[in-house]
């Protein structure tokens, strides 16, 4: 895709979405709330207290079970 507008645009039809695995990487981390998602530290930017402790915050999806990967980032 071009852009993350495309993006959206093909994610958001129905008859084209089909999720068959873990999805991993749709929280992105940053600096900022123009660039990401989290912080280094997983907070949320734009919200106090609340962190993102689970797959979305991995780049690339693991080679085993993602449930102990999501294991240790809540750790």
């Amino acid at each position: 895709f071009a852009d993350d507008a495309s993006l959206l645009a093909a994610l958001s039809r129905p008859d084209v979405t089909v999720i068959q695995s873990h999805i991993v990487g749709t929280c992105k981390m940053g600096t900022s709330i123009a660039n990401g998602v989290v912080d280094g530290n997983l907070k949320v930017f734009g919200l106090n207290n609340v962190r993102i402790a689970d797959a979305s915050i991995q780049p690339l999806s693991v080679d085993g079970n993602t449930c102990f990967s999501c294991y240790v980032i809540a750790e």
